[in-house]
């Protein structure tokens, strides 16, 4: 083996080539005893006493960490090449600067709002005031990670309509209700697969669902895959839908984007339904007809079962009170549907230890990572046709009701009354994890993932093979 850069001893520092079996850095590490080296372009170690390149996690994390701290240190500004990075320190201001304070008029950061109705968009009104009590949406906008005034995206865009939005709301001391035209004009353009354009009444889920799409394209640097844009952030999991064979009980496993959850309302005539409820039906287990099993070629019935595989920081849930019936008919299904102040996901997360005899929990982390809170309530009054929306939001500890341009005080006894008319609920997690930062190459975790799986099939493709084995010996039996 050949390489152009060098490997240093990490007892002398003494940094010497490989040059193979005689090469300089061997050579050293056996004259005098020391037991290892480090590549100092990979971070690869040798290890004397193995004779061989010794693979640690541990090892290449903390050499990126490194790596990474000094690259912050003598990265240099793109203006000016000569300056280096500048240590972060806290702004303290000087005598002027506090003179000039104490003539400021500080201005409170409310949110009591309300939105002119424009014309039946009472749905949209609604959907904006779950954005505006969004904390972690709140957070990003008010950090001014997307500026409108410097935006350099041709209008419309939704990213420029909704900070101006933040900005109006929360940096002004005006009182009076808010008229989003620009962003009404935008809503009626920016739609691809639903029209929300005109003054007809539509629906409040269609709208969060084509504001979440244009605010992700409309966002920059955003991508079609492996997006880390707001949206994807804030709102995005993963739901699995895992379909069992019965007769060799090998798992087909299918991901798919989600963000938010649709659940149906379907209960005996007069019974209260929750949304604990709602969960545990959509992610039961059901039995499905005789198939073919991909996997072993026989045809045979097989269970199915939906899980959440990857909960996001922001959760909404749809409640579906509009069914179709026909091909022009649609009714509103009136159900009164409880719904908590906190609810706990873990139950309807996927387990990651499925095996029979073993706790399904195990691995999952504390059950309090899963705990939401609810911050909105999107409630729609009426009948299909002449129906009215209106919402309920979480401002700190203090809940409001907000009917388009009127904004009233209202309490949490109040909002989780609305059982008979919520559509669309809003939870946000209570605590947030934050993960280390992997500055390995792209590359290098995709292989790292193809191994795992090639290895994870291989224990499959064993047991089933054990499987057969054992069935052949009991059919000699």
């Amino acid at each position: 083996m050949a390489t152009p850069s060098p490997w240093v001893c990490l007892q002398c520092q003494l940094s010497a080539c490989w040059t193979g079996s005689a090469s300089h850095i061997v050579a050293h590490l056996r004259e005098t005893g020391h037991g290892f080296a480090v590549q100092a372009k990979t971070g690869a170690l040798w290890c004397t006493k193995c004779e061989t390149v010794v693979l640690s996690r541990r090892l290449t994390s903390e050499r990126a960490a490194v790596v990474h701290k000094e690259e912050e240190a003598r990265t240099y500004f793109q203006g000016d090449g000569k300056k280096g990075r500048e240590a972060y320190t806290p702004w303290k201001p000087d005598a002027k600067d506090a003179g000039l304070l104490r003539g400021i008029t500080t201005v409170p950061c409310r949110a009591h709002r309300g939105i002119l109705n424009l014309g039946n968009t009472c749905y949209l009104n609604c959907i904006l005031q779950t954005f505006l009590h969004n904390p972690l949406l709140r957070n990003y906008f008010l950090a001014d990670k997307h500026n409108s005034k410097a935006c350099e995206r041709a209008p419309p865009c939704i990213s420029c309509e909704l900070d101006k939005l933040f900005s109006e709301v929360y940096s002004t001391t005006t009182n009076g209700p808010f008229a989003p035209t620009s962003l009404l004009h935008a809503t009626w353009t920016i739609g691809k697969d639903v029209n929300l354009s005109g003054y007809a009444q539509h629906d409040a889920h269609e709208a969060f669902m084509t504001l979440l799409n244009a605010l992700h394209a409309h966002t920059r640097g955003s991508t079609s895959s492996a997006c880390n844009c707001v949206v994807h952030t804030l709102f995005a999991g993963t739901l699995q839908s895992e379909v069992l064979c019965a007769r060799c009980a090998r798992p087909s496993r299918t991901l798919e984007a989600m963000f938010d959850l649709s659940l149906g309302l379907a209960a005996p005539v007069g019974q209260m339904l929750t949304l604990e409820g709602c969960l545990k039906r959509y992610t039961r287990v059901e039995k499905l007809d005789a198939r073919v099993c991909g996997e072993c070629g026989a045809s045979a019935e097989a269970t199915k079962r939906m899980s959440i595989r990857r909960l996001p920081p922001v959760l909404c849930f749809q409640l579906k009170r509009f069914e179709h019936r026909g091909t022009d008919k649609s009714v509103k299904i009136d159900a009164h549907v409880r719904f908590p102040a906190s609810i706990n996901m873990l139950p309807y997360a996927t387990p990651k230890v499925s095996a029979k005899g073993m706790n399904k929990n195990a691995g999952t982390g504390p059950p309090a990572m899963y705990d939401y809170d609810l911050f909105g309530v999107v409630c729609h009054e009426g009948q299909l046709d002449n129906g009215h929306y209106t919402c309920y939001a979480r401002l700190q500890d203090e809940w409001y009701r907000y009917d388009d341009d009127k904004v009233t005080h209202a309490t949490l006894r109040e909002t989780l009354a609305m059982h008979g008319q919520a559509y669309m609920l809003c939870y946000v997690k209570r605590r947030l994890e934050y993960r280390p930062l992997d500055l390995r190459p792209s590359y290098v975790r995709a292989r790292e993932a193809e191994i795992e799986e090639e290895k994870r099939r291989e224990r499959e493709r064993e047991l089933r093979n054990q499987r057969e084995l054992e069935q052949q010996l009991l059919d000699l039996v």
